[in-house]
This record gives structure tokens, sequence and C-alpha cells, in this order.
């Protein structure tokens, strides 16, 4: 989906994380919101980013959701993520589909990376890509390890130095991650009946809208979602944060992958249905 890849191109954030977006969940209703977005909370969001880079790795679970609108035509897919995400770009992600044509069927994919290259493994067709991790950047489906995940491993070392200071300032914060202050928005509102931040940036020449629902209690980040038009459609891309557990125990082989014998090596290989 280079949907996803065009639109991160717009977002100073995410010139830093070169393959992260997401928003809402497969079971959840369209989000409801009470109140028009103002300025921006900055002090909020320094802890939101300070809070979500602290730990050098993180287990995510998350419901990742994708809704396509072409003239009369409506696609809708949704899977469950976990991925096991360190600050070096290595990564490990399980991301299951419920199989179309049998329901009950479950189809799961597994990515790994060794923060140079990518293993796309899939079980059921007993096959397996292998590419660079620059190569993955570009992959069309590289959504579907969930925002959150791609953003964290992607951010630099020096970055997070910097966020890491107890000197720098709120705006410093925010900066120190590509964010424009003057293009972001957000104000205190009620997302499905509870309490909730909403930072939005927009990107008017693009027409990407990019926004973050944050817990303001606990300065933790819910949902993220990025929705805009792409070849003709309306498509919108959201991750529901199920978990995020801080430095997770891991196995030696975690950001290794060994094909299983029998398994195939193709040049494409998909992730999911889209």
């Amino acid at each position: 989906m280079k949907f996803l890849a065009s639109a991160i191109a717009t977002f100073g954030l995410f010139t830093l994380a070169p393959r992260a977006i997401a928003l809402p969940s497969a079971a959840q209703p369209p989000i409801q919101v009470s109140q028009a977005t103002t300025a921006p909370d900055l002090t909020l969001l320094a802890k939101v980013i300070q809070k979500f880079l602290e730990s050098p790795r993180y287990e995510t679970n998350s419901e990742i959701r994708v809704n396509s609108v072409a003239g009369n035509t409506t696609v809708q897919t949704s899977a469950t993520v976990k991925t096991i995400a360190d600050q070096t770009s290595k990564f490990r992600s399980e991301i299951t589909f419920a199989k179309p044509d049998q329901p009950g069927t479950k189809i799961t994919t597994l990515i790994v990376s060794n923060g140079k290259q990518v293993w796309l493994y899939r079980a059921d067709l007993k096959q397996y890509q292998l590419m660079t991790a620059s190569e993955f950047d570009q992959f069309e489906d590289s959504f579907w390890l969930g925002f959150s995940a791609m953003i964290y491993g992607q951010i630099p070392p020096d970055v997070r130095q910097a966020i890491g200071q107890n000197q720098a300032t709120s705006r410093q914060i925010v900066e120190a991650v590509g964010l424009e202050v003057k293009d972001l928005q957000g104000a205190p509102q009620t997302v499905d009946n509870r309490p909730m931040y909403v930072y939005r940036y927009r990107d008017a020449r693009e027409g990407f809208t990019f926004s973050a629902y944050v817990e303001p209690d606990t300065a933790v980040i819910q949902q993220m979602q990025i929705a805009g038009k792409f070849e003709g459609a309306e498509v919108l891309i959201a991750e529901r944060i199920l978990s995020r557990t801080a430095n997770p125990a891991i196995a030696p082989t975690t950001f290794t992958f060994t094909p299983p014998p029998g398994t195939k090596k193709v040049k494409t290989l998909a992730i999911g249905p889209l």
C-alpha cells in the first residue's frame, strides 16, 4: 500500500520513522469526538514522547484495521499484531488475519528483522521472502507491523539522547522528533465515552490527517490513525494499542529467522490479503 509511504513523507515525525502509522480496531465502532481541536498541550505531548521512548525494548499487542472506500466499493481488513521492537531497529512481528473464505481459520505472517535484513514468512504457503531493511521501508504492506512499534524502532540515537536530557523544554522535545508545532492541533475530547487528549496534524497539500489519541492521566498513546485519499479511494489505517510492555524478556533467536524445512524462498510475498 503505497498510500502509507506517500503519507509518511508529509509528516516530520515520520521522516525519522519511515514506516509507521495507525488507528481504530476492527471491533470498534467509528470514533465519536465531542469537541473541536485547538492549540496543542505541548507539556503533555512531551511527556507522551518521553514515555514512548523510555525503555530500550517494547512488546506491543495491537488491533489494526484498514478501511478503503472507492465509489460504491468498500474493503475492510483487520488483524491482531504482536510486535517486539528494540531501539536498534530490530523487530519480530506476528500478524494474524482471519481467512476470508474459511470462518474461524486464522493466517499468521511472521516478520523478523535483525536491523539489516528482513524475513517475511507465511507458514500457510510454506514460503518466505528476504529483503534488506531499506527495501522493507518501502514495502507496500509494512504498516501491518503497527505504527507504534515502527516509529519506536526508527527514532535515531541522537534524538533519543536529546529527549532524555532533563533540561530540554517541552517544545524542544516535540521538535526533536521532527514535529512542527505550528502544524499541530490538540484538545481534550471524549472518545467512545472515555476522556482523551487528541493530537492532530493535517497536511492540506497532500490531504492526509494523522491523529494520536492519548490517555491524559498516564500520557500513554491508546490509538493512532491516518486518513486520506489514495489513488481515488478514501483510506483509513488505524492501530488500537491493547498493551505495550517495557523491556520484555527475549530469546537469543528473537531477531533471527531460519526457514523451516520444505519452505520455498520467493521474490515477492504478501503480508496479508490486501
